[in-house]
């Protein structure tokens, strides 16, 4: 691993993006939610690969639930 890493995780969506799509909408402005997060794992090589990977993806999980929260009414 790598001493002190960090990482900025960035949820961004269209405003007008009612669901999944690859490419936003021409002009389209942006709700966007970061967190910096320290991933910390007692194993090495892959395996602390792996627990970084569901760190960072549980994070971002995280951080989508909380935009479906807060954005119910749309």
């Amino acid at each position: 691993g790598v001493p002190d890493c960090r990482v900025l995780c960035v949820y961004m969506r269209g405003k007008s993006q009612k669901s999944y799509s690859d490419f936003p909408q021409s002009g389209e402005s942006f709700d966007i939610d970061m967190e910096l997060i320290e991933p910390a794992s007692s194993h090495s090589g892959l395996r602390a690969a792996r627990d970084y990977s569901v760190q960072i993806i549980s994070k971002l999980k995280e951080m989508e639930d909380r935009y479906f929260l807060k954005h119910a009414d749309r």
